[in-house]
């Protein structure tokens, strides 16, 4: 059996941050559903500067913008969620947050 290929790019993009399509039908929840970890950043970043990095990670494979602003308001939630904030509050103030 060959060796396998070497990775050499992310998703056929040149540059992991460049994106492959920016259709709406590339669109998916997948940016989403992986994008959680991000939030732990936010001790250590500004929340303009989460929110940016938020965007970056999900146009990976996500890059419509209805699918990063999904992913800001997710992060800007669940970073309200680690500062202590009720679930009802979190969910109210995450969303003005990135307004």
């Amino acid at each position: 059996m060959p060796p396998a290929k070497p990775f050499t790019s992310w998703n056929g993009a040149s540059h992991p941050w460049k994106p492959v399509a920016k259709r709406e039908h590339s669109n998916g929840n997948g940016s989403l559903m992986r994008i959680l970890p991000v939030v732990f950043y936010h001790k250590t970043l500004e929340l303009s500067n989460l929110i940016q990095r938020t965007h970056q990670v999900s146009r990976i494979t996500h890059a419509h913008p209805r699918s990063q602003m999904a992913c800001g308001i997710y992060i800007s939630i669940a970073a309200c969620l680690l500062e202590g904030l009720a679930p009802k509050q979190a969910y109210l103030e995450g969303g003005q947050n990135v307004r």
